[in-house]
């Protein structure tokens, strides 16, 4: 590979024998080189396709701050999450923790930390906050850096931000807010609190999570229920069936989404399972 040029000493542009564009990761890497020089594969780390990254991300600034170390932690957990959580890492999604844990470091030496509901997020997303808290000891431990508790929602956002196969994480964010919302709609029209422990509530979250794959994305499917179905679930469960339409009502104000009918009875029944409650 022919250097073109470097962000700094350990992250460099690179052109292949394709004449395919490269950005190559790897300690030192970019020290002394000049245009033309001749980049080793063996002193290469991590390596992604430029095109993959122009345009979606601040590049330039990112490349420019981030160290090796920072990178090093980065692809470790990278590794981790596609062991404990079986996810994989877009070009985008690395630079943007990379991007992330550079300002945490940041923050930490100034002792400003972020601050976000934990315990929303650790009962909306169980599975990848304790994978978060893990990565935090990880850290700490391996490369003695001491991350705030508080960074772990937000190191639990890029996690799902992974899983969902978005690039930002603002999606994520958003998808946290309305969920945390359509719980309060039905505890507050049951008067009483969900079990956020019982199998039947993590059923509840991962219906929702694909839901609103499915409508961020608009790759909606519908199956049109017959009305005499509808009509019998209204009737029969009409406390259910009433706080989903202010469910629906809520969805449209804030992302103008309209559910469809099975939808609805779809979140009925979920709901009458949630809270054990047949009227």
């Amino acid at each position: 590979m022919k250097f073109l040029k470097a962000y700094n000493n350990n992250v460099v542009l690179v052109k292949d024998s394709a004449q395919i564009e490269w950005i190559v990761i790897g300690n030192g890497i970019g020290f002394q080189k000049h245009y033309g020089d001749i980049v080793k594969e063996d002193h290469i780390r991590k390596k992604f396709v430029s095109t993959e990254i122009d345009n979606q991300i601040s590049l330039e600034e990112i490349l420019h701050s981030i160290t090796f170390e920072e990178h090093q932690m980065t692809m470790d957990i990278a590794q981790l999450a596609k062991k404990e959580l079986d996810i994989n890492f877009s070009s985008i999604n690395y630079l943007t923790l990379a991007d992330h844990l550079h300002h945490a470091i940041l923050r930490a030496k100034e002792e400003n930390t972020l601050s976000t509901d934990q315990w929303e997020v650790s009962k909306l997303f169980p599975k990848e906050y304790l994978f978060s808290k893990k990565v935090i000891e990880f850290l700490k431990c391996n490369y003695d850096f001491h991350l705030p508790d508080s960074e772990t929602s937000f190191l639990t956002f890029h996690f799902i931000t992974v899983r969902n196969n978005w690039e930002v994480v603002s999606q994520t964010m958003e998808m946290t807010k309305l969920m945390s919302r359509i719980v309060e709609i039905i505890q507050y029209d049951f008067h009483e609190k969900m079990d956020n422990t019982s199998s039947t509530y993590s059923r509840f979250i991962t219906h929702l999570r694909y839901f609103f794959l499915r409508y961020s994305t608009e790759e909606r499917t519908e199956y049109p229920l017959n009305k005499d179905i509808i009509k019998l679930v209204s009737e029969k469960y009409p406390r259910a069936f009433n706080t989903c339409k202010k469910i629906a009502n809520y969805l449209y104000e804030e992302m103008e989404w309209t559910l469809t009918d099975d939808e609805l009875v779809y979140l009925t029944f979920h709901i009458i399972r949630l809270m054990d409650k047949g009227d």
